[in-house]
């Protein structure tokens, strides 16, 4: 299991930056078009003090979104790369191991916290 190296190499921080980008620019142009369409519609519609309520409304909810979005496949995205570039060492692999334990917890854990918040007796028991 050597390392190949040589040009068929991919540099790791380039495959972050390129996931990064497609996964933060393709969100933001859906949302700038459902903005616009819905806006366009209502304006129509409804008038335009109406549908500039509707667009700021959209926009807030959209992005909330998309951060979560962005933030788990970036996540992700992170572990991926860094398990690719040195899974070797034994700080990437705790790192790697950390993180994925992190996503885990992050994906998991609200129905976990809200048993264990909403049911402690039965803990106890």
């Amino acid at each position: 299991m050597g390392d190949r190296g040589g040009r068929g190499s991919v540099k790791p921080f380039v495959v972050v930056v390129v996931v990064f980008v497609v996964v933060v620019a393709a969100p933001v142009v859906v949302v700038v078009i459902v903005v616009v369409v819905v806006a366009v519609v209502v304006g129509v519609v409804a008038g335009v003090a109406v549908a500039v309520a509707v667009a700021v409304v959209l926009v807030l909810v959209l992005v909330l979104v998309v951060m979560v979005v962005v933030v788990a496949v970036v996540a992700v995205a992170v572990v991926v790369v860094v398990a690719m570039a040195q899974y070797n060492s034994s700080v990437a692999k705790a790192l790697v191991e950390g993180l994925l334990l992190l996503l885990l917890v992050r994906c998991s854990g609200w129905c976990t916290v809200s048993h264990i918040v909403c049911q402690p007796r039965r803990l106890v028991e």
